[in-house]
C-alpha cells in the first residue's frame, strides 16, 4: 500500500515559531525571505481540496507531526513502513526556521497537510500529493535518510511512538540551551 502526503510538511508549526520570534528572525533573515516564506500559506490553502482515491486511510498532520501522524498510521493498519524523506515536500524555509531553534521540522504542526495510506496512490497523479514510502508487513517505521557511501547503503531512523518523540524534543531544546 502507497503512502502519500497531500499538502506542505511543517509549515504551520514553523509559522508558530516565526509568530513567537518575529524579531530575532526578521534580523536574522532578509526581507525578501520572510516575505517569501509567509507566501507559503497562499499556496497550501490552494491546493486543499478534495479528490477521489478509493478506499484509503486518512490522516491529519497536527500533533506529532508527520512522524507522528507515521506511528498513528501503521497502528491503525497493523503495519510498519519505509518512507523516503526526500520525497517529503517541505519548503526549504521551514527547515531553516526549525534549525534555528533546535525543532525537527517532521515533528512540528503540519495543519492543512494529510498523510494517506492507499492502494495504486502513485498511478493518481494528483496535484499536491507526494507519493513517500509504502506500508510493509513487519512493525518498523523505518525512515530512509541520505546515501552512507561507506556501506553503499541508505541511513536509516527508526520511529519512535509519540509519546518519546515529546521527551527527544524536551532533550533536544535542553541542549541547545546549553550550547547559547
Amino acid at each position: 500500500m502507497d503512502i502519500a502526503v497531500y499538502g506542505l510538511i511543517g509549515y504551520e508549526g514553523a509559522l508558530a515559531i516565526y509568530e513567537e520570534n518575529r524579531a530575532f528572525l526578521d534580523a536574522r533573515f532578509p526581507a525578501f525571505w520572510i516575505s517569501d516564506f509567509l507566501k507559503i500559506q497562499e499556496i497550501q490553502h490552494y491546493r486543499m481540496g478534495s479528490f477521489a482515491c478509493g478506499q484509503a486511510l486518512g490522516v491529519s498532520i497536527r500533533n506529532g507531526g508527520l512522524y507522528g501522524a507515521l506511528w498513528k498510521m501503521c497502528e491503525a493498519l497493523g503495519k510498519g513502513c519505509a518512507i523516503d524523506i526526500q520525497q517529503v515536500p517541505i519548503h526549504q524555509d521551514v527547515v531553516e526556521i526549525c534549525e534555528c531553534f533546535a525543532q525537527d521540522p517532521y515533528e512540528i504542526d503540519s495543519r492543512g497537510a494529510f498523510l494517506i495510506a492507499g492502494e495504486g496512490l502513485s498511478e493518481k497523479n494528483i496535484e499536491g500529493l507526494a507519493v513517500i514510502g509504502y506500508t510493509t508487513d513487519s512493525k518498523d517505521r523505518i525512515v530512509l535518510l541520505g546515501w552512507d557511501e561507506k556501506k553503499n547503503e541508505r541511513y536509516k531512523r527508526f520511529l519512535t511512538p509519540p509519546h518519546r518523540q515529546a521527551k527527544d524534543l524536551k532533550d533536544r531544546e535542553r541542549h541547545a540551551e546549553s550550547a547559547k
